[in-house]
């Protein structure tokens, strides 16, 4: 652990002992002159990959972060464990991964179990004052012993209520670099402006004024997306904003020079995930999941192990138990990361894909340091199924255009094909990850080493993922009862194991069996399975059928879509248009993304969506269900 130490309580000075580190602290006590511990800030950006000039991005104008890496340690190999915000964040809070306790889906609401600690709590209990700038879009409620002040907005007002030589911690979010800055609007320059209430207005238009333009012409466009004027003009449009966020960091780093305590503080920026053109933000790839992290510890408070660690593999995971060890804090057993800058390990980053808005998905990935493993348990449906809010970039809408009119290519186009269940890139040789070498022979050996790693992680973890989301609404939601506390119920390694082999086999005794188990979920696997097979032979599409007035709802509407799929089309539908006015929002998701994905253009079921009523906006998934109705209305479907 980096920061084991030994103190007294009132009157003591005390040393404290990390590793061949030595240095005097000053804990807070009141009214004492103790001995004091380093005062912590997480400056992070959001939906960011490392377009930062310490990363060598040569268009990047960002000096100020730059100048925190020539002093800090620069992580060449850090990753979020989600490439999205919501679950992103679950992830740094709880130090327990989403899918160990179902919030992986986005936004969703769920209840925490009583074992779950918020890391700032731990913090505040050790005497920090604890300090955030407003977002808290963990997919639950936060606990009121998390954060002394959780409202400023303006670095000058965030230590208010601190007590004197109190150690801090502070963390600062900035939308500055927000997906939301490639959508139309009105003043580009509003946040920005915004964030400066204690700068003379005229300095900052100075800033403004200076800023560096990146020209669309000189940017260098991933061969994942179309070399076209409209994911140009994203690209460079988006170093501005990281330009823009760079000055923001300054802007608190003066802060702590000005009250001095620059000099006590550790200082930690990174992204909470990657992002943000197209196939970022939202996709497991590198593009989506790789970060910037760097992490500067003043000269009072550094050790000899700080030294030849910027290659290790770092997940956002390790994140809580490396802060609370930077406080004085031990983590608790129940934080599956680990302190970054205590016993070195081989290690994989675990990622993963749940719903993203109104997008059903399940993916599951691993890193080394070398190659990232994907496994896509639903691949039959492409990265590129219609998302509102990602569809609101220039680059994005024309991006869809050019695939339509046919003027992509084989890696441009992949993005809205069906996928392969598995994935495997050498981010060495192929960092824009486009090569899947999964089916090169001589990647086999890696392949099963991938393989296994995966099913060992998602057993040491506990993936809960694999129960239907729409199986935890109905069992959890009206009675506030943590996804975890049923989960207890379910016999997990039996469903884990479910998914894993309907992804593997064209076995139909296999598949056959799983659909006759007594668990929902297995069933729901053994039907995901058929999907995967280019015919069914006529017992089990007997039993399919019979399938589709399953207990289950989940279970029906994977069986509607798998009847579709393979040309028994008039069961299919029936059940189709009944499931797309289930009680259950997440039924009616699922069956809504099988018209999207299969172009289902039905006259009776156009009728049924035109005739939905919208959900109340504020119910658990009802904007993005609203989201998936809209669009059905108004898209016209088995027209792409």
């Amino acid at each position: 652990m980096l920061y084991q130490y030994l103190f007294a309580m009132k009157h003591l000075l005390i040393f404290f002992n990390i590793v061949g580190l030595n240095f005097l602290t000053d804990y807070f006590t009141e009214g004492d002159d103790s001995s004091r511990l380093p005062n912590i800030v997480w400056f992070m950006s959001e939906d960011n990959s490392p377009f930062i000039g310490a990363y060598g991005d040569s268009l990047a104008v960002t000096p100020n972060l730059d100048r925190l890496a020539k002093q800090g340690i620069t992580f060449q190999n850090a990753f979020a464990n989600a490439p999205v915000c919501a679950p992103s964040r679950s992830s740094i809070i709880t130090g327990v991964l989403p899918t160990s306790i179902g919030t992986e889906h986005m936004r969703c609401k769920v209840e925490m179990d009583s074992s779950i600690v918020y890391f700032p709590a731990l913090l505040r209990e050790n005497g920090y004052f604890t300090t955030l700038r407003f977002k808290k879009d963990y997919n639950a409620s936060c606990p009121k012993n998390v954060w002394d002040k959780d409202d400023f907005w303006d670095i000058n007002e965030s230590l208010e209520g601190r007590k004197e030589k109190q150690p801090f911690f502070i963390f600062y979010n900035t939308w500055i670099s927000h997906e939301t800055r490639l959508h139309p609007q009105k003043d580009r320059y509003k946040y920005f402006r915004d964030s400066f209430e204690y700068i003379d207005s005229t300095e900052v238009e100075g800033w403004i004024s200076n800023l560096t333009h990146i020209q669309p012409e000189q940017v260098k466009i991933p061969k994942y997306l179309p070399d076209i004027p409209e994911v140009r003009n994203d690209f460079a449009s988006y170093y501005e904003f990281m330009a823009m966020m760079d000055l923001e960091y300054k802007y608190v780093m003066d802060y702590l020079e000005k009250i001095g305590e620059l000099d006590n503080t550790i200082i930690i920026y990174s992204s909470d995930h990657g992002g943000v053109q197209g196939r970022s933000k939202r996709f497991t790839f590198e593009s989506g999941l790789k970060i910037p992290l760097i992490i500067y510890i003043p000269p009072k408070f550094r050790g000899k192990e700080l030294k030849n660690i910027e290659q290790q593999l770092v997940s956002l995971i390790d994140m809580p138990a490396t802060i609370l060890s930077m406080g004085g804090v031990n983590p608790p057993k129940s934080y599956q990361g680990h302190d970054i800058f205590g016993k070195q390990e081989d290690r994989y980053s675990y990622g993963f894909r749940g719903r993203m808005d109104e997008s059903l998905d399940l993916v599951r990935s691993l890193r080394d340091k070398q190659y990232r493993y994907v496994r896509n348990f639903y691949p039959q449906h492409p990265n590129g199924i219609h998302i509102n809010f990602l569809w609101k970039a220039e680059g994005v809408k024309a991006w869809e255009k050019a695939f339509n009119n046919q003027q992509t290519d084989e890696f441009s186009s992949a993005f809205f094909e069906p996928r392969t269940i598995e994935e495997l890139y050498d981010c060495d040789a192929d960092p824009e990850n486009i090569h899947n070498l999964a089916a090169d022979p001589s990647f086999k050996r890696i392949l099963n080493r991938f393989r296994k790693a995966l099913k060992q992680e998602m057993e040491r973890t506990n993936d809960i993922g694999f129960i239907p989301e729409a199986d935890f609404y109905a069992h959890c939601q009206k009675q506030k009862i943590p996804y975890t506390l049923y989960a207890k119920t379910q016999p997990m390694k039996v469903i884990r194991a479910a998914a894993w082999d309907a992804t593997s086999t064209d076995d139909f005794s296999v598949l056959s069996k799983l659909m006759q188990s007594e668990v929902d979920a297995v069933r729901f696997w053994g039907v995901n399975g058929c999907m995967l097979q280019k015919k069914l032979p006529p017992h089990i599409v007997d039993q399919l059928k019979d399938m589709l007035d399953d207990t289950n709802a989940a279970v029906q509407a994977s069986t509607a879509e798998v009847l579709y799929t393979h040309g028994f089309t008039a069961d299919a539908l029936a059940k189709i248009e009944q499931l797309l006015q289930h009680q259950n929002p997440f039924v009616a998701l699922r069956v809504m993304n099988c018209i999207e994905v299969n172009q289902i253009n039905n006259a009776s079921i156009k009728k049924v969506i035109q005739s939905l009523k919208l959900y109340d906006k504020q119910e658990y998934g009802g904007e993005y269900i609203n989201n998936k109705i809209n669009f059905l209305r108004g898209n016209s479907i088995g027209t792409k």
